[in-house]
């Protein structure tokens, strides 16, 4: 909106060609991104750190435009400059903003990355926030990267930035168990979690 705002359900300008034909959708801090029912990936708005990936080349703002690097996709999700997709045959990929390693790729250069980065063919989920990654892997084990500020990547007592994906646990002991994921709820400095065996769990900022 060039107005910066809508008030009531708006029709997203120039989506005739795939309103009634999307699968899954998907909003980022200041763009978006769809599957069509092709498996075809669509972005619009601000292609901010290179979020909408090949869809604008100078990080401008557009309407839907289809991405020609992505084909086959299943599931997308977007956060803070930051976004990940899984395609049919099982892939993995993220690209953009990969703040405090948020992306899991082993750095925390601040790098915008504007081709699509492979992590795996195990994945069921990965969810971005603020300067937080977590994945949910195929066996619902729970993994996370990015800022441990506060504790809140489930960490222990280490509040350590993690630039490669690490798996959580119910704590640091011996008999320490994995926590496999039915529900999680990220937010700014924690997560709430249900687990398969119905417990849930907090972590992080315990504040008010």
């Amino acid at each position: 909106s060039e107005n910066g705002y809508f008030g009531y359900a708006t029709k997203l300008e120039g989506s005739d060609e795939f309103n009634g034909q999307i699968v899954d959708i998907t909003m980022g801090e200041y763009g978006s991104l769809a599957i069509d029912k092709e498996g075809n990936l669509w972005g619009w708005g601000y292609s901010w750190y290179k979020s909408l990936l090949d869809m604008t080349s100078d990080g401008g703002k557009i309407g839907p435009t289809k991405s020609k690097t992505i084909q086959n996709a299943m599931y997308v999700s977007m956060g803070r400059g930051s976004a990940a997709v899984q395609l049919s045959n099982g892939e993995t990929y993220v690209w953009g903003l990969d703040e405090n390693g948020k992306l899991g790729l082993g750095s925390d250069r601040g790098y915008s990355y504007g081709t699509k980065q492979y992590i795996g063919n195990d994945i069921a989920k990965v969810i971005f926030f603020e300067q937080e990654g977590y994945m949910i892997k195929n066996d619902k084990t729970l993994w996370v990267a990015g800022r441990d500020d506060y504790y809140g990547l489930g960490q222990s007592n280490t509040s350590v930035n993690r630039y490669n994906w690490t798996q959580v646990f119910t704590d640091d002991s011996a008999d320490k168990e994995e926590v496999k994921v039915r529900e999680l709820a990220p937010q700014y400095r924690g997560m709430m979690i249900i687990a398969e065996d119905e417990k849930v769990y907090s972590v992080g900022y315990n504040n008010y």
